[in-house]
């Protein structure tokens, strides 16, 4: 998102008639930093609740530029004083995110029939816009006429329960004595059946089809840029018709974006899945509620790329373990037949062991009919290679090398230190437990053996850390 700065007034919707001078500053690394000349409430008003710490819902503003702003869920992050001649009061906060375009009292009144994100990388995942050449030039008072025809992809759309999801291009034309070109920025786009918190939108429907660009891209993404509209945000013209305003929404701090999309980390484009794009996000979506768990840990640790190796190495393995968890039978016997063997093993704890080891180990009869790390892996591996037709080069050493490595980082176990990867090798193996995810979201959301192999081949990270199932 671009930084930016608005300068205007401000105010509490409770209190419009105190408007107090100030700037909004937005950037990538401090986010939305309100500074006020002054404060939004005089002293007669002022009660505990309004201290540095404390969070204000909503401030509204007018910039100077003539737009609207809704900033929420500010916190204030402190009241500067400067005494010379005249003392001055600087009141600062910190928005949790702000609307442009539109003043609403309330963050639950911000209900939108659309949301559409622009991503870094979109404009090439999607690949909207084509462009050819009509014909040879022709001579025409002394000047070559070249003919250019360019196309803008139509919509394309998953229907998802009551809500729509697609992937849309905004395009705009630049003619001049310089020459001309075509813009076109994709977003995704959710419209759900019925108005939904602008919130409750970004955090489930608009964070599900993040994660899916994200895991087809094969690396991280951030929002470029947000627009939404709203059905009370709209405005009567001139002429008597309703308008509806396009809001731009502002998250906290975003970071900039990297150089340019690495096309040997995708692993699969917008193009190549068109005919399947609607199944697999219907899949995608259908399994949220799942396997909501595993897309936190595992998309969550893409995105942190100040994460260090051996908390890396932890996700993923947390993840692989949640996943087989939440997908798998996983116990060796059901708990219902576990309860009449854990009554017998807890009547056999010594009453003569301390009071507190008999409850830990009457704690430990809880899970020991579950499967280990160990065994789930195995059947991870057993699936990828008859589901998916890849797997690691050495399964053995696999196993165990994230066991005994996820148990040394886990409990700093001094037995366990020589056993436990580290440095280039810890490195290797945290990612090639990452494209066993990868190969584990794929098989999830209905990828054929065929087409993940095709992946395994094109993808620069597969080529090196998995290796297709000799057959």
């Amino acid at each position: 998102m671009k930084p930016f700065e608005r300068k205007g007034e401000w105010w509490l919707p409770e209190n419009p008639e105190r408007r107090v001078s100030g700037t909004l500053t937005y950037g990538s690394k401090d986010g939305l930093s309100l500074v006020l000349i002054g404060s939004l409430k005089d002293r007669s008003q002022v009660t505990k609740d309004d201290s540095i710490g404390r969070t204000v819902p909503i401030i509204l503003g007018n910039t100077t530029e003539g737009k609207h702003l809704t900033l929420c869920e500010c916190f204030n992050a402190g009241v500067h004083i400067r005494q010379s001649t005249v003392t001055a009061v600087e009141t600062s906060f910190v928005a949790g995110f702000a609307v442009e375009g539109w003043h609403f009292s309330r963050v639950e009144d911000i209900l939108c029939d659309r949301l559409g994100v622009n991503y870094w990388y979109l404009d090439e995942w999607a690949d909207l816009l084509k462009f050819e050449e009509d014909g040879p030039p022709v001579v025409d008072g002394g000047f070559d006429n070249y003919q250019l025809r360019y196309g803008i992809s139509h919509p394309i759309t998953a229907q998802i329960d009551t809500t729509k999801v697609s992937v849309k291009a905004v395009w705009q034309n630049h003619m001049g004595v310089e020459g001309c070109s075509v813009t076109v920025t994709p977003y995704i786009v959710i419209e759900p059946s019925n108005p939904t918190p602008l919130l409750s939108l970004w955090k489930n429907e608009q964070y599900h089809a993040y994660n899916f660009i994200m895991l087809a891209m094969g690396q991280r993404i951030h929002p470029r840029e947000m627009q939404a509209t709203c059905p009370a945000a709209v405005r009567l013209l001139a002429d008597g018709e309703p308008y509806t305003e396009k809001l731009s929404v502002y998250l906290s701090a975003q970071p900039e974006p990297e150089s340019s999309l690495s096309r040997l980390q995708v692993l699969f484009f917008l193009k190549s899945i068109l005919p399947d794009f609607e199944r697999y996000l219907r899949a995608w979506f259908g399994k949220a509620a799942l396997l909501r768990p595993v897309y936190d840990l595992f998309f969550g640790t893409l995105t942190n790329t100040s994460m260090y190796l051996g908390h890396k190495f932890l996700s993923f393995s947390q993840a692989l373990e949640t996943y087989h968890r939440r997908t798998k039978p996983a116990k060796y016997v059901d708990d219902e037949e576990w309860e009449v063997t854990k009554a017998t093993l807890a009547a056999a704890i010594p009453q003569s062991l301390a009071k507190d080891f008999r409850s830990s180990l009457k704690n430990k009869l809880n899970y020991l009919h579950e499967f280990s790390l160990r065994k789930r892996l195995k059947d991870i591996l057993e699936q990828c290679g008859t589901q998916a037709g890849v797997t690691v080069p050495d399964e053995k050493a696999f196993v165990e090398d994230v066991t005994n490595t996820r148990n040394y980082l886990t409990h700093y176990d001094k037995r366990l230190e020589e056993q436990a990867m580290k440095d280039g090798d810890l490195y290797a193996l945290t990612e090639t437990m990452r494209c066993l995810l990868e190969v584990c979201l794929l098989t999830e959301i209905g990828v054929d053996k065929t087409t993940i192999q095709r992946i395994a081949r094109g993808n620069a990270r597969f080529q090196r850390y998995i290796q297709p199932v000799a057959e």
